[in-house]
């Protein structure tokens, strides 16, 4: 077995960082990032020996229902709430859907508006131009050019009918990171609910239900070295939810279908392991981003997308003068890179980057670049030292003059 397992871990890690054949080094965690061996090891009997459904009545579903009952009480000592607030999912954008959807179904009437951030990742957005269309009313409030979301409008927005405030913890393009705790007094003296997506903070920053006093949390695993396929929603025992779909009354009745015990258990592993390795890790991805950016100060022509002191760890996104960006992201083709650029009649411009710049002069050539826990300083050296040598080669044989064109999206609402 343990050779079986150390073969695939192998593998994974091989089928990650490598493209077509070509081994690439890795800067997009924020994407997703790959299993750690430790996951999949906690994972393994439970594909295997211990299969059983954990709703069934014998030894195989009690034994499979314990593992499952054991992962939910890992996650809740870790993130706080009782053991039976929190819910899994799918992934985060299961969860979104279901905290927001949840609500805004189940509010009574008079009762039927949300607010949301321009900046949201889109299941979140997406869900709100959802229930825009079902008769909801939505408010989606602005940023500033640093990506910070006013308090103050934050309080003008709220009116007798709010019910819901959705407000990520982190965004997943620049960033930048949300003062939680001062939403979640604003609501709560108003008798309004708050929804975080905390997908990208968890892992990267403190954070609890005690820390940030949100009613509802989503989170996702895949983003914390656990599989693709699994998440959770934190649910306050205040809360009443419309269930999306029905069937077998699973997770107190508000997530149907026979859960995949392998990945909750997964998904408490990694979020045990991202929570031991938070501090040393956080301070390590900091000195990393600081590297980085020490080294791209002999570019000229480029600038941050949003604040850098209210950060992530392990983002930097940041605009390029005078190169386009695919021309850019195929010179880097060593490096597993993003964009938020890829603009052309066809591709929406990041909504995130356009909502930091609403008269449109940022370069149109914009990176992610996303550290993690396999990311080393000579890898970070060598992406600095490569991007500034691609781009000043750019720009000498092929200089790119053009300004961002973007179809975007219509806002669903009123501000």
């Amino acid at each position: 077995m343990r050779k079986v397992l150390k073969s695939l871990c192998a593998f994974s890690f091989y089928c990650v960082f490598c493209f077509h054949g070509k081994a690439q080094e890795y800067f997009d965690y924020q994407a997703t990032t790959p299993c750690d061996p430790r996951v999949i090891s906690a994972m393994a009997p439970y594909w295997t020996k211990e299969f059983g459904n954990p709703h069934a009545h014998h030894a195989f579903g009690e034994r499979a229902a314990a593992a499952l009952l054991k992962a939910r009480q890992q996650i809740a000592d870790i993130l706080g709430g009782k053991t039976r607030d929190w819910i899994f999912t799918s992934g985060a954008t299961e969860a979104n859907a279901l905290a927001i959807k949840g609500v805004m179904l189940a509010a009574p009437y008079g009762k039927k508006h949300l607010i949301t951030c321009v900046t949201e990742h889109k299941s979140v957005l997406d869900t709100c131009r959802f229930l825009a269309q079902q008769g909801c009313k939505v408010t989606v409030l602005p940023v500033d050019r640093e990506g910070h979301l006013s308090l103050t409008l934050l309080k003008k927005a709220i009116r007798p009918e709010t019910m819901l405030v959705s407000i990520m913890a982190a965004n997943n393009e620049i960033g930048v990171i949300h003062p939680l705790s001062q939403i979640a007094k604003i609501c709560h003296d108003r008798g309004v609910l708050l929804h975080t997506d905390a997908t990208q903070a968890i892992g990267q920053i403190p954070f609890s239900i005690s820390l940030t006093h949100a009613d509802l949390v989503s989170f996702s695993g895949h983003k914390i070295y656990c599989p693709k396929g699994i998440g959770a929603l934190y649910v306050a025992p205040h809360v009443v939810l419309t269930p999306l779909f029905h069937g077998g009354g699973q997770e107190r009745g508000l997530r149907a279908g026979t859960v995949p015990v392998p990945l909750c258990v997964g998904l408490a592993k990694a979020l045990e392991i991202a929570e031991e390795k938070r501090s040393t890790e956080s301070q390590r991805l900091s000195l990393l981003q600081k590297a980085f950016l020490q080294r791209l100060r002999t570019l000229k022509g480029w600038c941050l997308n949003g604040s850098l002191k209210e950060r992530l760890p392990n983002n930097l996104n940041i605009s390029i003068e005078g190169v386009d960006s695919e021309d850019l992201l195929a010179a880097l083709s060593e490096f597993a890179l993003s964009t938020g650029s890829a603009c052309n009649s066809d591709i929406h411009f990041s909504h995130v980057l356009e909502a930091l710049d609403p008269e449109g002069i940022l370069p149109p050539a914009t990176l992610r670049i996303s550290f993690g826990r396999y990311t080393t300083e000579v890898s970070v050296h060598r992406l600095a030292d490569r991007l500034i040598e691609t781009v000043e080669k750019l720009r000498h044989i092929k200089p790119f003059g053009g300004k961002r064109a973007c179809k975007t999206k219509k806002g669903m609402i009123a501000h």
